[in-house]
């Protein structure tokens, strides 16, 4: 029943959308082809591998970074898992390079990738962005740690990279004007978050459409605008207007 009123919404928010605009796809990890999942949070390669090509049928240009309100998607992982890295030839043969939202205290962990990795897919054209020092909700934090979690964070990343890191996307999808207001201050120009809808060039705060199990029939919708009438109910649950 679940599944069933979730592919009645999205195909009435595809409806009332019928959106072409650009979006930002985004999961957590990809099994490797020929290997076993780092985390429960990962899509089958299969699916992805399918989700990719219906992105192409669909008449979407699968970017680097969005420059158009129309007809462009952006894919992002977050965490840094070590399956991106192993289905990196994938990636490449596919045009497909993903922005990656790194905690660095993640990096180099079992089951994540190490700072050469990184490096070396950011050589092929991977980006790399700010997630953090330890994924941690960002509410909970007073002035002094939340600091610490955005400013030390894009410092090392910047350090390990050897260029400017200015994006962050906010663990576990949770924020507040307190949080935005701070990212601002420590230099991010853009903070994606998890609240679905499509891509608005003039906010600094990101949409993004969560798609790391969604089944054809409802990654289709979703292409549509199929989460748009989902916003509501997930600002309700990330948002603190504190």
């Amino acid at each position: 029943m679940k599944h069933l009123i979730k592919s009645v919404i999205y195909f009435i928010g595809s409806l009332l959308s019928k959106s072409k605009r650009s979006k930002i796809l985004y999961y957590h990890d990809v099994t490797p082809e020929h290997g076993e999942a780092y985390t429960d949070m990962s899509t089958p390669f299969e699916l992805f591998a399918a989700h990719v090509a219906q992105v192409k049928r669909a008449g979407f240009e699968i970017v680097p970074r969005i420059e158009s309100v129309h007809g462009q998607v952006l894919i992002a992982f977050d965490d840094g898992f070590r399956g991106v890295y192993e289905n990196r030839a994938r990636f490449v043969e596919w045009g497909v390079k993903p922005t990656i939202f790194l905690a660095t205290t993640l990096v180099g962990k079992p089951g994540y990738m190490t700072a050469d990795e990184i490096r070396e897919l950011q050589e092929q054209g991977f980006v790399f962005q700010c997630h953090t020092v330890s994924h941690t909700n960002l509410q909970k934090f007073g002035a002094e740690e939340l600091r610490h979690q955005l400013v030390d964070s894009k410092r090392e990343l910047e350090q390990m990279l050897g260029r400017e890191v200015d994006e962050i996307c906010f663990p576990q999808g949770y924020y507040s004007d307190t949080v935005v207001e701070a990212c601002r201050k420590a230099g991010y120009k853009k903070m994606y978050t998890s609240v679905p809808g499509d891509y608005e060039p003039d906010s600094d705060l990101v949409c993004r459409n969560l798609c790391q199990f969604e089944p054809m029939s409802r990654f289709k919708l979703i292409l549509k605008g199929g989460m748009n009438l989902l916003r509501g109910h997930y600002l309700k649950r990330h948002y603190k207007n504190i």
